[in-house]
């Protein structure tokens, strides 16, 4: 043993294989924990270019002023662009989305009719006008469903009248004949309000529920696609408008679908 161990230790050639091997595992094992480290890449991390910002605002001139431009006033409450409002529209979603909201349904007599790049400049300049800082390459297409929109605090509750989707237990009283979801998931936001995709069901099937409890309303929205007697006790996917009250949350619903026929919290 003790040979072989000097035959290693004086071949260069395998001294140099044993240390290329090391180091790779070293640098694997680093970037894994760098991976598991790293947080969510948000709008606040330099994801537009200020060229791109400026071109963005010519665009907007052209395209979307007419609309739109009285949509710029930081001081106007009502203003749909910028502010307050335009932040909790879209906050605790991807970039991905208002993309997609933008590229597919503006201008509103054109719909879809730009280029992706004209759409990309026009929300970089969007964003440099609520204030957030530009980097050094342009935002592309590729990247904008890895982006989280956000505040510049962090991730925060969702809004009321929020669209969003929400896993539970579906629960009934019957004398006064009120249906909740107990043991509901954090609602999270869904541009799909009406149906759901295989991978959004998947998801949610898998999701650990969680500690909040929803009153449920505007049944007949679903009009017989879901007979709710037949559910009470299953763990269900629950779609519609988030209802903000203090201790009585609600969720209007648009949709809702059996996960699993038991509901174990």
């Amino acid at each position: 043993m003790e040979q072989e161990k000097n035959k290693t230790s004086s071949n260069p050639a395998v001294f140099r294989k044993l240390s290329i091997l090391i180091a790779a595992l070293l640098l694997t094992g680093t970037a894994a924990i760098s991976r598991q480290n790293e947080s969510p890449r948000t709008i606040w991390n330099g994801v537009f270019s200020t060229g791109q910002a400026v071109r963005g605002q010519e665009q907007f001139q052209m395209h979307c002023a007419e609309c739109h431009d009285g949509d710029l006033n930081p001081r106007d409450t009502a203003s749909r662009l910028v502010g307050d409002r335009f932040m909790d529209r879209w906050r605790e979603d991807t970039l991905g989305n208002l993309f997609n909201f933008v590229s597919t349904s503006m201008p509103r007599t054109r719909p879809a009719s730009l280029t992706k790049a004209v759409y990309l400049d026009v929300i970089s300049f969007l964003l440099s006008k609520n204030s957030i800082p530009p980097g050094v390459r342009d935002l592309n297409e590729d990247d904008v469903e890895g982006i989280h929109f956000q505040r510049k605090d962090g991730p925060m509750p969702l809004p009321g009248g929020a669209l969003v989707q929400v896993a539970g237990c579906l629960s009934v009283d019957l004398q006064d004949e009120t249906f909740t979801l107990t043991h509901a998931t954090d609602p999270a936001r869904t541009r799909r309000v009406n149906d759901s995709t295989p991978e959004e069901i998947a998801a949610a099937a898998e999701r650990a529920l969680g500690m909040n409890s929803f009153r449920l309303e505007n049944w007949a929205y679903l009009g017989k696609s879901f007979s709710r007697l037949d559910h009470i006790g299953h763990k269900v996917l629950a779609k519609g408008t988030l209802i903000r009250q203090t201790n009585r949350e609600r969720i209007s619903l648009t949709y809702m679908r059996t996960l699993d026929t038991s509901c174990e919290p």
